[in-house]
């Protein structure tokens, strides 16, 4: 195993709010002959973020005096943080033996949206990432995919989507500023996957030319993916749900209560120009107002 992978290697760390276009963006840069990658590891909030925070809640315990318990009274801060960087260059040292020439490893999760600080923490040669999509879109196909594939997918309903969708952005993008940080819209991708994927290519420092970027766009196109089932790792198929269509057109009570709940956050991105968006006339908007109200006071959203 390289002992140094974590600081050695390029890491390319994919966020944004789910059903925004992270796993075909994921898929398109592990084609490229100088990444490894694999599928979603759910690495730092699944594992080292819970490890962590248990870790803080011991020690708090232990020195106040209220409770001697748990690894803390045997270990040190310089112990944990060792134990969990050789987790990491395991975990990352097996994704490198996909592609053992690689000069990045790329890894992606939303939940990884609130994980930045943590994994800057760890990897020292890190860039992000942030893919953005429409809110309405994302809340829709959240609500879609979690009556396709289950409780353990998606959003149960329209509000609950609605809040997915502005906490993983509003979240992700408290890296701008940052050199290491790249935002770009799912809409642009679709519409220009050539401009967008050298745009991407360049900011990662990873040489690419029109023949290989027009090739990956063809190879991964979303006809592509659907069809074939594509995943981040050749041999590994994905649920067709994933690539299911959103048909849906908002009423206007589902506008009211998307600009009630994120419009501000649509207006910044560029997707509304101001909160008159929702409005469909006097007695419309005035239904879809008592609707929300009615909503509201009966706890059913």
């Amino acid at each position: 195993m390289l002992n140094n992978l974590i600081e050695d290697k390029n890491f390319i760390i994919i966020i944004g709010a789910p059903r925004s276009g992270t796993t075909w963006l994921q898929t398109i840069l592990a084609s490229h002959p100088k990444v490894a990658s694999t599928v979603e590891l759910t690495l730092y909030h699944c594992y080292i973020r819970p490890i962590i925070n248990r870790w803080e809640n011991e020690k708090a315990s232990i020195n106040s005096n209220k409770w001697n318990l748990g690894i803390p009274f045997l270990y040190t801060d310089e112990e944990l943080n060792s134990f969990i960087k050789k987790f990491l260059n395991d975990v990352y040292d097996r994704v490198l033996s996909i592609n053992p020439t690689a000069t990045h490893i790329i890894d992606k999760h939303p939940g990884y949206s609130f994980e930045t600080i943590l994994i800057e923490k760890y990897l020292k040669k890190v860039k992000f990432i942030h893919v953005i999509r429409d809110g309405r879109e994302v809340a829709h196909s959240l609500v879609r995919i979690n009556k396709e594939m289950g409780p353990a997918f998606g959003a149960k309903n329209y509000g609950t989507a609605i809040n997915t969708w502005k906490s993983y952005v509003e979240e992700a993008s408290k890296l701008r500023g940052q050199a290491n940080y790249l935002e770009i819209k799912y809409e642009t991708m679709m519409q220009n996957s050539n401009i967008s994927l050298k745009e991407v290519f360049d900011f990662l420092n990873l040489e690419s030319t029109d023949e290989l970027i027009k090739d990956l766009t063809n190879k991964f196109s979303k006809e592509n993916m659907k069809e074939k089932s594509l995943s981040q790792q050749e041999g590994v198929k994905i649920n067709p749900s994933h690539y299911g269509k959103d048909d849906h057109k908002d009423s206007t009570f589902e506008k009211f209560f998307f600009n009630k709940v994120a419009g501000n956050l649509l207006i910044e991105l560029g997707y509304e120009k101001n909160t008159s968006w929702w409005s469909d006339g006097i007695l419309k908007d005035t239904i879809a107002i008592i609707e929300f109200l009615k909503r509201r006071l009966l706890k059913e959203l």
